[in-house]
């Protein structure tokens, strides 16, 4: 693998809503059982990038922020 070396974690859906600057009450987390994941190799220079994307605040309705 060079100097390279596999990325690996777990998403899962939250649901909730921010109550404070920075404090997010959690109302639901559903978490799906997974098989193992598969070892893959990266190519010596490939460049190789992670995206989280985030749903908060993609609402304007003030009544239903998520």
């Amino acid at each position: 693998m060079g100097n390279h070396s596999p990325c690996k974690g777990v998403v899962f859906p939250l649901h909730g809503r921010e109550i404070d600057a920075g404090n997010f009450m959690l109302r639901m987390c559903w978490k799906q059982s997974l098989p193992p994941q598969l070892e893959k190799s990266c190519k010596s220079g490939e460049d190789k990038y992670a995206v989280l994307i985030l749903g908060l605040h993609a609402r304007r309705n003030s009544s239903n922020p998520m």
